[in-house]
Parts: structure tokens; C-alpha cells; sequence
């Protein structure tokens, strides 16, 4: 059992290696190709690090606000940002088309989300007045409530110049044909 373990990890670290040589071998010869991928992957990574830190923290707060338990606190959590963590990283993807998905659909799931916050909190009032108010009796709610918009910016910017900005569209599929082709 150990044997075939070992094996598979091996032949595993040869695949990762094989692919490591490949996209070295793609990088000397487009290197516009690597500074697009390079500069794809520093964005992701940056939005899903600030993504998990903007709703840890966000739930680190609510659970000190609400006196909550642990337990809500790392559901809360899971709630509210697993489903974009997921996104995120199908658009580390190579494949373009996943890439572009994934991000659309992160779009989708947060505009449903806040268009069907918006629309139960206008039953109230007018959402702007009423974020107002809450902004001046407790700002921290209300900047609780601006944190997951401020990571739907990024993330909204981050899918425009992946998919909107055509010099970086024709890069991504360049990219997948490179590696389909080599493979």
C-alpha cells in the first residue's frame, strides 16, 4: 500500500514537473503571454486573500456584536464567502472560457444577493436614507454592510479586464491553445 502511494505521488511531482517545464518553454517564447498570466494570478490571489480576510473580520465582528458562537461565526463565514472563494479559483483556471464563467457567475450570485436586500429594505423606506441613518447611530453596522461591496468592486473590476479589455481576452485563449497544443 505504501508502495503504490509513494508511486502515484511520484508520478504526480513528474506530472507537475512536466507542466512546470512546459509553461517555462511557452513563457521564453511569449513573454507578453507571461506578464498577462503572471499579473492574472497576483489579482487572484490578491482577491481571494482580501475576500477571506474582509469576511473573517466581518464575522469576527458580528459574532463580538451579536455575543454568537464559534460554530455561527465560521458558518457565517463559509456563508458569505465560499461561494466566491469557489469562483475565484475556478478562475485560476487556464481554460478561458471557466475563467470568464466563474467570474460572471460570482457577479450574478452577489447582484442577486444585494437586489434582493435592496428590495426587502425598501419596504421601509428609501435604502439611502435608511443606510444613512444607520451610518449615524451605528457606523460600524453600516460599514459592515459596505465591506462585501467593496470586494464585489474589486472582483467586478477584476472580470472586466479579463474579459472586457481585448488585448487580455486574446491573451487567455492564446494561453489555452498553447497548452492544449503542447500537451
Amino acid at each position: 500500500m505504501n508502495e503504490e502511494k509513494k508511486q502515484r505521488q511520484q508520478e504526480q511531482m513528474a506530472l507537475a514537473r512536466r507542466q512546470m517545464e512546459r509553461r517555462a518553454e511557452i513563457f521564453k517564447e511569449y513573454p507578453e503571454l507571461k506578464k498577462f498570466v503572471q499579473r492574472k494570478e497576483l489579482c487572484l490571489r490578491f482577491l481571494i486573500l482580501f475576500g477571506a480576510m474582509l469576511f473573517a473580520g466581518r464575522a469576527i465582528i458580528v459574532r463580538g456584536i451579536t455575543g454568537g458562537s464559534v460554530g455561527a461565526m465560521i458558518f457565517g463565514f463559509l456563508m458569505g464567502y465560499g461561494l466566491y472563494f469557489i469562483f475565484l479559483l475556478a478562475c485560476m483556471s487556464h481554460q478561458f472560457k471557466i475563467s470568464a464563467m466563474a467570474g460572471v457567475l460570482c457577479i450574478c450570485n452577489f447582484a442577486l444577493n444585494y437586489i434582493t436586500s435592496l428590495q426587502k429594505l425598501s419596504q421601509y423606506g428609501n435604502p439611502v436614507e435608511i443606510f444613512q441613518e444607520v451610518m449615524r447611530v451605528q457606523p460600524v453596522v453600516a460599514i459592515l454592510d459596505l465591506m462585501p461591496v467593496i470586494f464585489f468592486a474589486f472582483v467586478l473590476a477584476f472580470i472586466i479586464w479579463l474579459l472586457a479589455v481585448p488585448k487580455n481576452r486574446r491573451f487567455a485563449m492564446q494561453y489555452e491553445e498553447l497548452l492544449k497544443a503542447q500537451r
